[in-house]
């Protein structure tokens, strides 16, 4: 019985058909072959297709099982590979390139066809960036070939026919990328949003969305890798097609929604439904506006995220020439272009009222740094700081081969500061803006609406006190790219002056956020959790009362006004316990404090110990020797069970800690053993004849005798109505921080045992 053969070694199969016209260079029968390749890809797509529990497509071909990759990536790398065998052709016949170049559009589904998965979709979309850097690697390699003088600094360049051909199928390659990219209203209906379900058109939108954000990634991405390769004409090609992205949609979003607040429209706000995502984006707007529609909120959000692509593929690029990875201007002038918005035309797709602007970036900038963190997995800033890692992953500065190097390829946004505030530095302008400073003070004042509310206004301080950092000591090279950037000013005398601006700002937003800090009441609710967590930790047996054990704790309903204790933390930041918090919460804050608290409570027992009456003695020998414990003995037999010896941690507790690990040990004949013992019982160092010996912080020479059961009992009482043991309440010393009190009812029970305070006199002396 034959095996059947499987649907990979099918399509590779159709693969080899397809490469064999190319290397024959019959153009009709490669038509054929291809067309017959995706029309069985499509087919396998369409049997793949299945749905989840809760109706979103899903691609049976994306599941991998045991394999390295899902089956679906394996189909679309046979198109890489024939991409990779056309571009061999191309000089003499660019019919191969410009037909491969539609493949992703050619294997969308039809009219007809089962909807696809998100992820195929995207697998799908991720053939133009593999197709580039094939391309890409053509250009150098026919560039480098065409090259006279290997020595000659001059760059590489394509000439004749490979230069002609390469022009013309470039623009082939970044229509088919726009293509594509129009083909997604139609992908997910969108002509829907004609009627009035605003839910059902939002959640087109919102399936649509992460299509849109991969397609818009991978835009920058092709013009990175341009870059990063030194072709100047893919670099002019791929920068208008970024620059153009949104025109690209404009047909069908072209309502924007009139928000007072733009720029804090995440989106992050695509995940949530409609009623939510309404109300979220009518917060941003005018008052006396009327609510934003579905599709005026979709097109804000794609408006502002392209805006955050464009700045970050900017600062990338000019990263490049600041950590001298590129050496070539070419990074740093199209990244100028990108600010600028330049097409190919020459033309500046931007409003008059929008022109670029030293105010207009820096909210730009202000905005990417309240979007989150990148370890905060599912918001939009997770989502930036892949995209930069990802546009400098191909990267790498010169290094000498066979050394060890460390990567220089960076993981995140605050690595691109540098590259930030020279495209800061260099578009600032000579006379201060006083709309820049109001609009901060207004930034500071709607913390309700910031992503993060307050936590948003710690990201931008902290934003701008590392871009500060940045500019206290500004390296020659760090001016020489701003002077290149095209700056009309002296680079080093604009730096100084955007210290000043970026130390205003900073003022600015602190004052706000002090008067917001001083009229915020104590949020009552956090007290009342850390007073619950307090009292838990009183109660608990055992409890972190040092030297003693066996003892009780119980509680008592008649409490004895002389018995109240209050244990005072001082230095506390006020910021903790208001809401929305003020500080960054500690994750585990309530344990420290609460721990604090117990240790202050363990410390009050000892402190009632110490004025219990001692019975002095005088031993005339040392801790180690065995004449110490003879003379003792009768002593330890006296105080009652559980012995316990504490000793001085800076003097005894040493020196006998050496003496157990040396050779006198075995030779003294005294009984030494190491037993578990917790972290509240105190500092422990050995028990000795059957005696626990701690270290505490006694004077040399002085030591304590006594039975760990010497403590009976700790009782609590009750102190209101409510049956809490503790009271918690915040006491302010200043504008920012104060002291948490907390009172509790705290009664001791001894048994009556003898306590023994022994003098150890030196034995030579004596």
């Amino acid at each position: 019985m034959f095996d059947l053969p499987r649907p990979d070694q099918i399509i590779e199969e159709l693969a080899d058909k397809v490469r064999a016209q190319i290397d024959r260079d019959a153009p009709v029968a490669f038509d054929s072959a291809l067309s017959e390749m995706t029309q069985y890809h499509r087919f396998l797509l369409g049997l793949s297709a299945s749905q989840t529990t809760d109706g979103q497509p899903l691609n049976l071909a994306e599941i991998a099982g045991d394999a390295w990759a899902a089956p679906h990536e394996e189909w679309n790398r046979q198109y890489v590979r024939l991409f990779e065998r056309a571009t061999v052709r191309l000089a003499d016949n660019d019919h191969y390139v410009r037909s491969l170049a539609y493949i992703p559009s050619r294997v969308l589904p039809r009219r007809e066809d089962p909807r696809l998965s998100q992820n195929t979709l995207t697998a799908i979309n991720d053939i133009f960036p593999a197709f580039v850097h094939r391309l890409e690697a053509w250009v150098t390699r026919r560039a480098l070939q065409a090259k006279t003088d290997e020595h000659s600094p001059q760059k590489a360049t394509l000439m004749g026919s490979d230069a002609k051909a390469y022009e013309g199928v470039l623009p082939e390659l970044v229509g088919a990328n726009e293509g594509w990219l129009q083909r997604i209203p139609w992908l997910f209906d969108w002509d829907h949003d004609a009627t009035n379900d605003y839910d059902e058109v939002w959640a087109r939108y919102r399936g649509s969305w992460p299509i849109l954000w991969r397609h818009l990634q991978n835009t920058a991405y092709c013009l990175a890798a341009t870059v990063w390769n030194e072709d100047r004409l893919g670099a002019d090609y791929f920068r208008d097609a970024l620059v153009r992205w949104r025109q690209t949609l404009s047909y069908k979003l072209d309502r924007r929604a009139d928000l007072r607040w733009h720029r804090l429209l995440m989106p992050d706000i695509m995940k949530l439904k409609w009623t939510e995502a309404q109300g979220k984006a009518a917060a941003l707007g005018y008052d006396y506006d009327p609510e934003p529609n579905p599709t005026e909120v979709f097109t804000s959000v794609v408006h502002q995220a392209h805006d955050d692509v464009l700045n970050l593929t900017a600062a990338t690029l000019l990263y490049w020439s600041l950590a001298r990875k590129q050496q070539s201007d070419l990074g740093v002038q199209t990244a100028r272009l990108i600010l600028e918005r330049k097409v190919l035309d020459d033309d500046t797709l931007r409003p008059v009222h929008r022109q670029l602007s030293f105010r207009h970036l820096l909210l730009d900038v202000l905005r990417i740094e309240m979007a989150g963190f990148r370890f905060q997995e599912g918001v939009y800033g997770a989502d930036l700081d892949r995209l930069v890692s990802r546009l400098d992953n191909m990267t790498e500065r010169a290094v000498v081969t066979g050394r060890v190097f460390t990567p220089s390829t960076i993981h995140g946004r605050e690595e691109l500061r540098p590259a930030i505030v020279a495209l800061l530095t260099a578009w600032l302008p000579d006379k201060e803006d006083a709309s820049l400073e109001q609009s901060v003070i207004d930034l500071a004042a709607k913390v309700t609406l910031l992503p993060d509310e307050d936590g948003s206004l710690r990201s931008i301080l902290h934003e701008i006190r590392s871009c500060r950092s940045v500019l206290e000591n500004p390296s020659d090279s760090f001016l020489g790219v701003i002077a290149s950037l095209g700056g009309k000013r002296d680079a080093g005398t604009a730096a100084n002056q955007l210290y000043a601006v970026l130390g205003k700002i900073e003022i600015l937003i602190d004052e706000a956020r002090l008067k917001r800090l001083n009229s915020t009441p104590i949020d009552q609710v956090k007290i009342d959790d850390l007073r619950n967590k307090v009292e838990e930790q009183l109660l608990e047996i055992p409890a972190k009362v040092s030297f003693f054990s066996k003892f009780k704790i119980e509680t008592d309903p008649l409490p004895d006004p002389s018995n109240v204790f209050t244990a005072r933390l001082s230095g506390i930041g006020k910021g903790q316990f208001v809401t929305p918090p003020m500080e960054q919460e500690s994750v585990n804050l309530s344990e420290v404090l609460s721990s604090s608290v117990c240790s202050s409570a363990a410390r009050r027992i000892w402190g009632l110990f110490t004025m219990r009456p001692r019975i002095p003695i005088e031993i005339a020998a040392r801790l180690e020797d065995e004449a110490f414990w003879q003379k003792a003995g009768p002593y330890i037999a006296s105080v009652g069970p559980s012995p316990v010896l504490v000793v001085s941690i800076t003097a005894e507790a040493r020196s006998f800690r050496r003496f157990m690990y040396s050779d006198a040990k075995a030779q003294s004949g005294l009984r030494i053993e190491r037993q578990l013992k917790g972290k509240a019982e105190g500092r422990y160092i050995a028990n000795v004849e059957g005696v626990d010996v701690f270290g505490a912080d006694f004077d040399a020479g002085v030591a304590w005798l006594f039975s760990s059961e010497t403590l009976q009992r700790i009782v609590y009482a009750e102190l209101d109505e409510h049956s809490h043991f503790v009271e918690a309440s915040f006491e302010e010393d200043d504008t920012k921080k104060g002291s948490l009190a907390f009172r509790f009812y705290q009664r001791v029970e001894w048994e009556d045992l003898p306590i023994y305070e022994i003098k150890m006199l030196d034995p030579e002396t004596e």
